[in-house]
């Protein structure tokens, strides 16, 4: 049985890093904000960017210096490639701009440039390389590392069938294919919670250090090492409370060091320093006479009548999750069944889900900017859909089997739609 599963892990991994790495493409500020630090800090040893500040609208303006807005996990991991193509092809990034278009941006008042003709080939080679190991390499150990774990809850049918549907028919499949980080903390988050469910030598240490890495790579993993260490509270001891919260603490010292050199704090807020020429009703300010001002009631309004509001998230055609990935729906259905089998997974399924929901309920800036769906909820994924295996393996009518196929397909067509 063993060799079944590795030959089953074999072809997913191979399915899925061979797919996601066909679709890998370029979006735009998000991803060019995170190349820029790469480049930044291995072309002149620094993290602010300020010589490549036209080139991305997503940048903090700090004490008269740019700085990338993103979580800088994923510019740490992709300098080593830079590096690399640099000196092998002998180019550095932006030597001449005559090589790039100026793309006007009236909704900012303001012209950037575009990565596109003319860009050098250590940057090309960059972006895709970055793409393929950052992104759909760990994309397709997702798939991987999700099987795994359903293992642990179902049989090899089951969870094969379930694994399929994590990597064609939710964001998975979006977010392995561009730049952003998602795939790669998604990944950390499911081996994290593997190590524990299966009893690794050092797991506690190992899972904290995996979700600090994660939450360097995207702040909002933050939710799953906390909603982590509740899942392990009453079944771990003291001590081991204690090597979990401290190595996750350890693994956050790169990012602490990058925010005391960028800010002099450890702590910094990505809305407090936006650059206000891009981002002019930056969360604490107030640029324009359209932003609300805080304090006042208009801003109270505005945030909790107008912001919160989970169905947008969830139902609406804008971005929403079940909108676009409808065999989701299903987990409502599915955690009768799951708590019968297994009510401490299910539990746990339902607090993430309702954590990552609130968070982007009232985060004003939810939609994620050129992104697909609600890719803000991604690392709750793969807990909603660990109860749909317990509605798989109930479904006995026909119509419960053409329902759950007929969703799964839905989903998979929406979310190729999007690649």
């Amino acid at each position: 049985m063993k060799d079944v599963n590795k030959i089953d892990d074999l072809k997913l991994f191979l399915t899925f890093f061979i797919i996601y790495s066909i679709f890998i493409h370029w979006v735009g500020w998000n991803e060019e904000s995170r190349l820029l630090l790469a480049i930044s800090i291995v072309d002149s040893n620094s993290f602010d960017i300020n010589k490549y500040k036209d080139f991305t609208g997503d940048r903090l303006l700090i004490n008269g210096n740019y700085y990338s807005d993103k979580p800088p996990g994923i510019s740490f991991f992709l300098s080593p490639i830079y590096y690399i193509f640099r000196n092998l092809i002998n180019e550095q990034f932006g030597e001449n701009k005559n090589n790039y278009y100026l793309v006007p941006q009236p909704q900012f008042n303001t012209t950037v440039y575009l990565i596109g003709t003319g860009i050098e080939k250590s940057v090309i080679l960059t972006i895709i390389f970055g793409i393929i190991f950052l992104s759909s390499l760990t994309g397709a150990l997702s798939v991987v590392i999700f099987k795994r774990l359903l293992l642990i809850f179902f049989d090899r049918k089951t969870s094969l069938t379930i694994s399929l549907i994590f990597g064609f028919s939710t964001l998975i499949l979006v977010y392995s294919t561009v730049l952003m980080g998602d795939s790669f903390s998604v990944f950390l988050i499911i081996l994290s919670f593997y190590v524990l469910q299966k009893n690794i030598k050092n797991r506690y240490f190992i899972s904290g250090i995996l979700l600090g890495i994660s939450c360097i790579i995207n702040y909002i993993s933050i939710l799953s090492a906390v909603l982590i260490l509740f899942f392990i509270w009453k079944k771990s001891s003291s001590i081991e409370k204690i090597i979990f919260i401290t190595s996750f603490i350890i693994a956050l010292i790169p990012l602490f060091i990058y925010n005391f050199f960028i800010s002099g704090n450890l702590f910094i807020s990505s809305y407090k320093f936006a650059d206000p020429k891009m981002s002019p009703c930056a969360f604490g300010k107030k640029y324009l006479e359209y932003c609300p001002e805080i304090g006042t009631l208009s801003f109270y309004y505005t945030l909790l009548i107008e912001e919160i509001n989970p169905l947008r998230i969830l139902i609406f055609p804008y971005r929403g999750l079940l909108f676009y990935t409808p065999i989701l729906t299903l987990f409502f259905i599915s955690i009768y069944f799951s708590y019968k089998k297994n009510s401490q997974i299910t539990k746990f399924s339902i607090l993430t889900f309702l954590t990552y929901l609130f968070a982007n309920s009232i985060n004003p800036y939810w939609f994620g900017g050129s992104a697909f769906g609600s890719r803000y909820l991604i690392n709750a994924i793969p807990f909603i859909l660990i109860p749909i295996g317990y509605f798989y393996q109930k479904m006995k009518f026909k119509f419960t089997r053409f329902l759950f196929f007929t969703l799964a397909f839905l989903s998979t067509f929406h979310i190729i739609l999007s690649t």
